[in-house]
């Protein structure tokens, strides 16, 4: 059975994580408790999670407190100062896998369109494997949370909220593969707590479904009771130049963080949006662990 830890929980896929690692799906394959690090005082440990008050910049104090852990699970945001703490930790700990905090669109794929874009998470796995333990990267596509992305934060896929208005880039039948984050949350429980991790390619392609955008945009009107008007429309080919103009003038600007991915989309498979493939049957076969959400 796998001791695991998990780095970060205050963002989107904290709490999904932790209910994956503690249900019963992958019960007789972890270690309890999980050690979960966080700068709050205010939880309370239980049986299966162990909550350990800390802070990232005491790497020191991290690393013994995860001393003989098989795996850590970073959620942290894209941040160079914290990826440098937690790649001290596993220099020190020196786990059997660690899943860095890669998940997403695939960032490799994306390089293509906008070099260097996130280039800071393809660094951070490169120095991870350099000190040679076993890891996982999980590319999972877009975010879906019904309080959040793909839900009330649309940006990337055209639509403007404040004007109720959309700005199509692409074709009509674009398509984003997204992954809901309790999805997300069992993919991450089941690759940790699986007692043979080398089986596992460095890149994972894991998500819920393809889905059209013109369903995302339905789905607001819906929700919202509003009707989205289209106010302009461009070809891939348009947008594609169109990034390529702005990436080349401005590079990474954090405020236009979902207009570059609505650029991504609209150049379809193989971008880092679109997934050729789906390496579900790695993580849950046949559905074993759990049903896959749908949008």
């Amino acid at each position: 059975m796998s001791s695991i830890a998990v780095i970060g929980l205050s963002g989107q896929l904290g709490q999904p994580v932790l209910a994956a690692l503690e249900s019963s799906a992958f019960a007789d394959r972890i270690a309890y408790p999980i050690k979960a690090l966080t700068r709050k005082d205010d939880k309370v440990s239980t049986d299966k999670v162990q909550y350990i008050q800390a802070d990232l910049a005491d790497t020191a104090a991290v690393a013994q407190a995860l001393k003989g852990t098989d795996v850590i699970v970073e959620l942290t945001t894209a941040n160079p100062v914290l990826f440098g703490h937690v790649e001290k930790i596993v220099a020190a700990v020196k786990p059997k896998l660690v899943i860095p905090s890669q998940f997403g669109i695939h960032v490799g794929a994306a390089q293509e369109l906008a070099p260097g874009f996130l280039g800071i998470k393809i660094d951070h796995s490169t120095n991870l494997r350099k000190l040679g333990v076993k890891v996982v990267d999980i590319a999972t596509g877009f975010f879906a949370e019904k309080s959040s992305f793909s839900y009330e934060l649309v940006q990337h896929y055209g639509v403007d909220t404040a004007t109720n208005t959309i700005n199509q880039l692409g074709p009509d039948d674009a398509k984003a593969s997204i992954s809901t984050v309790a999805d997300i949350g069992y993919v991450i429980a089941s690759v940790a707590s699986d007692p043979n991790p080398s089986r596992f390619p460095d890149s994972l392609k894991v998500y819920s479904e393809n889905v059209p955008v013109k369903k995302v945009w339905e789905t607001y009107e819906k929700n919202h009771n509003v009707k989205l008007e289209l106010k302009s429309k461009k070809s891939a080919a348009e947008a594609r130049a169109e990034l390529k103009q702005i990436w080349d003038t401005e590079g990474f600007v954090p405020a236009k963080f979902l207009l570059y991915l609505n650029y991504i989309l609209a150049q379809g498979e193989g971008y880092g949006v679109l997934f050729g493939e789906n390496e579900r049957e790695l993580v849950n076969p046949g559905e074993k662990y759990w049903k896959w959400s749908q949008y």
